[in-house]
């Protein structure tokens, strides 16, 4: 199931100093320390570095990012219109994915052999030669960036940009304070879809998908467009 985002334009940025030490996005001043919010209106060309009105972040390693650019124009940044998994990768998904691979790329992919899988939620086995999960709609765990990758690639899918999913998560408007959680407040307090203690997610509350609106959105954890699980 997938979420149309529309076309526009949005910002990225974060007042929180604990999400900037953790290589967060901001507009850079002259010396490289965070301005406020960048607006993102195109799929131009975007300067990085520690210059005025540049998109910049801090960075403790490479992993992070080198700080280097520009950000090409073929990269995608959000503006334009696309679609999102409404919810994240889950067991079954990714068991019939497994499935479908022969023997040894199968072992390269599998993310069930971790001696610590079945005590972590982990459900994916082999049943006849097949793949299979005890439960699929448990959010799928134990997996790499390439795994992610390979299963996008089968789905006929690709990751998002972090551009993407600030887009999918805060909409075309500016965070609403530092803290700022993907439904749109800076609190977690009222979010009643959580981890159970059997490892499902599960609404701990009164809240039901079919009744999401923009009012009840922070209850069950729905972004701006009503993306799950972000």
């Amino acid at each position: 199931e997938m979420v149309y985002i529309p076309e526009g334009s949005f910002f990225v940025g974060d007042a929180d100093t604990a999400a900037v030490r953790n290589a967060s996005f901001y507009r850079s001043d002259a010396n490289g320390r965070p301005a406020g919010t960048l607006r993102i209106t195109g799929e131009g060309p975007i300067d990085i570095g520690p210059r005025e009105g540049a998109l910049f972040y801090q960075s403790a390693n490479s992993y992070q990012g080198d700080r280097l650019g520009p950000l090409p124009a073929a990269f995608p940044k959000g503006t334009r219109a696309f679609y999102v998994m409404k919810y994240e990768l889950s067991q079954g998904q990714y068991a019939a994915y497994l499935s479908t691979l022969n023997s040894p790329s199968s072992g390269f992919r599998a993310n069930n052999a971790a001696v610590s899988y079945g005590d972590n939620r982990g459900t994916i086995h082999v049943v006849n030669h097949a793949y299979v999960a005890d439960k699929p709609d448990r959010p799928a765990n134990y997996l790499s960036w390439d795994d992610g990758l390979a299963f996008a690639d089968w789905a006929a899918l690709r990751p998002m940009t972090e551009l993407e999913f600030t887009k999918a998560a805060r909409g075309p408007g500016e965070p609403v304070g530092p803290n700022d959680y993907p439904w749109g407040t800076t609190s977690k307090t009222k979010l009643l879809r959580r981890v159970g203690a059997e490892g499902d997610l599960a609404n701990t509350g009164p809240a039901s998908e079919s009744a999401l609106s923009d009012d009840t959105k922070e209850l069950l954890g729905a972004s701006y467009w009503w993306v799950m699980d972000l």
